[in-house]
């Protein structure tokens, strides 16, 4: 599909704000600011816009929101309560962001919602807890956009990064939660059968008719109401004047990196180069520049010095779009900014796994679900358990890190046994329907161990055989009922991500039915937390604390506000959508002031 007359068609010399970047931040920004009269130009590296944002679950945590649904009596103070439980001494040294993050983010939501013909809807999921069970925590502080008909953006969804395929069904997007669990349950509820059959239906006229899945889900329908709304308030700006969608009020320019910013006489930042099909431009930005790149997962040379289990760079795997390369870190550090290691982590960490496509890309699979299921152990290269496996993401990892001995490579396998690759799939081969094909692609390119007996699946894993037999042997001893090693299942968290169906334990079945399979892990990331230091309004500051006039940032172009702590889901969009709208309010000389 060709762009539409609503994507710009000129590049102007000078703008109200330059941004650098296209995902949630740097959208939020651009459409604040816009919004508010500025004029704007959102430059992107990759050839679409949506940046790490469109591949993610789109999961914002926005405590006391006010789209709660039913009221909930949660409370700032709780909140606050909770992530001083969570961030210890780190509280104090982040308060000033946290604040700002809390007050701010209510206000952010009602701002979106009541955009003029955005159709900007949210929803909660009130069974969703914080990751951990600690003083102050509750469950329905994270929200999501609803589902976008992609259909609304006519041609101009083909600037639209397509969701992750590895977390679609051959490219269908697969909304997180109930809709996920259909899937999950397709073969044995009739009910769940329809539904996917109907969602398969339909994804096969829009792939027919369009040539992409227009049913918008997770971070795609985020990007998506994002980018609906640039373009009316692009095409209500200029078509009193023009009569079509050409730039008055935002630009939004793919294919567009930025090589530098430029700094006038005072340190000020008032222009960046940027490269374009006819060489580069020089684009002077009359009240800033927002970078808001996505922060550092394919930077070898940083995640080199930031990630102890990295230490050439290249071992790292993210889940990020390839074209994250540090470059917002790069240009804010050559204006005076300064990027410090964070308290905590240094990323996102998320188990991954990675196989050949048929076109000889790598292809890396964060999981991010199945884990939390009945009937699968993660083991390390020793062949022993070393995590709750239904525990967050991040946790995960961070246990997998610090159990693991400083020698040898760091890796681990997920086990399961036929009846729980049937149910729920492992890592990128999908649940088995009527609908899905066996996974005979994933044991052609040995992206799937299988064995009859435990024994060999050991030794097709490299592990030694009674290890791993004395290991599935106790966690079947134990199960379903108790995880007396790593108590998994007795938190909110398990719970919610486990089988409600398989009780008394949602995340605990024996693994007892072969043949058996593994899936070899590595840690791996959703994107990374070390950012540009930054004051509570976004300003880049110097290494004396003082702001770089011009230059701001937001996303994981900023440094944490959690200070690389991970305490609940939807903590890097939820700061990205804040803090961008902020930034946008800030620049056009309002404010923010937080819920009344």
């Amino acid at each position: 599909m060709k762009p539409s007359s609503c994507m710009p068609t000129m590049l102007r010399p000078e703008v109200d704000l330059v941004v650098l970047g296209s995902g949630a931040g740097g959208l939020a920004a651009a459409v604040t600011a816009a919004a508010k009269g500025l004029t704007v130009a959102v430059f992107e590296k990759d050839a679409v816009l949506g940046g790490t944002t469109a591949w993610s679950g789109g999961w914002m945590w926005i405590p006391c929101s006010g789209v709660e649904q039913p009221p909930s009596d949660d409370s700032l103070d709780k909140v606050a309560t909770y992530l001083a439980s969570e961030l210890g001494a780190a509280f104090a040294r982040q308060k000033d962001k946290i604040d700002a993050y809390l007050k701010t983010g209510p206000e952010m939501v009602r701002f979106f919602e009541q955009l003029p013909n955005a159709e900007f809807h949210f929803e909660t999921d009130p069974r969703q807890p914080d990751f951990h069970a600690s003083a102050g925590s509750h469950a329905g502080r994270a929200l999501r956009a609803c589902s976008f008909d992609g259909r609304k953006l006519g041609k101009d969804i083909a600037w639209l990064r397509p969701p992750l395929y590895e977390l679609t069904l051959w490219g269908m997007g697969i909304e997180s939660g109930k809709e996920l669990n259909y899937f999950f349950n397709a073969s044995r509820s009739l009910y769940a059968l329809g539904y996917v059959a109907w969602r398969l239906a339909r994804y096969a006229r829009d792939w027919l008719v369009y040539g992409r899945d227009m049913h918008l889900v997770n971070g795609n329908a985020l990007v998506a109401r994002l980018l609906a709304a640039a373009f009316q308030i692009e095409c209500d700006a200029c078509k009193p004047q023009t009569g079509h969608g050409a730039f008055e009020r935002i630009g939004l320019f793919p294919s567009h990196p930025v090589r530098r910013l430029i700094l006038d006489g005072n340190g000020r930042v008032c222009a960046a180069v940027v490269a374009t099909p006819d060489g580069e431009r020089e684009i002077f930005a009359k009240h800033g520049v927002v970078l808001a790149c996505g922060g550092f997962p394919h930077d070898v040379e940083r995640l080199r010095q930031c990630i102890a289990h990295a230490p050439n760079g290249y071992e790292h795997l993210s889940a990020a779009p390839i074209c994250n390369t540090g470059d917002g870190l790069q240009m804010g550090e050559m204006a005076g900014g300064q990027v410090k290691p964070t308290q905590a982590a240094p990323a996102a960490w998320t188990p991954v796994s990675r196989y050949r496509r048929r076109d000889g890309s790598t292809a890396v699979y964060p999981h991010l679900v199945e884990r939390a299921k009945p009937g699968v152990i993660a083991v390390n290269r020793a062949g022993q358990r070393f995590c709750d496996e239904a525990g967050a993401y991040h946790d995960v990892v961070k246990h997998w890190i610090d159990t693991s001995p400083a020698d040898g490579p760091l890796h681990a396998w997920l086990i399961c046994d036929r009846r729980f690759l049937w149910r729920y799939g492992l890592g990128a081969v999908s649940p088995r329907t009527p609908f899905t094909p066996l996974p005979v692609w994933a044991l052609w390119t040995d992206y799937l161990k299988v064995s009859r007996t435990i024994e060999g699946l050991a030794r097709a894993c490299g592990i030694e055989s009674s290890a791993l037999r004395a290991t599935v042997d106790r966690y079947n001893h134990f199960a379903p009922a108790s995880d007396p090693d790593f108590q998994r299942g007795e938190n909110p968290y398990d719970r919610y991500q486990g089988d409600a169906r398989t009780q008394p334990n949602p995340c605990l079945a024996p693994i007892i039915h072969a043949p058996f399979f593994a899936v070899r892990l590595e840690p791996g990331s959703l994107g990374t937390f070390a950012g540009l230091e930054s004051d509570a309004q976004g300003h880049v500051l110097r290494a004396n604390g003082e702001p770089i006039p011009g230059l701001y940032a937001c996303g994981n172009d900023m440094a944490p506000v959690m200070g690389g702590f991970y305490p609940s889901g939807g903590i890097t969009v939820g700061a990205a959508m804040t803090f961008g709208y902020a930034v946008g309010k800030n620049v056009a000389g309002e404010p923010s002031k937080g819920p009344p």
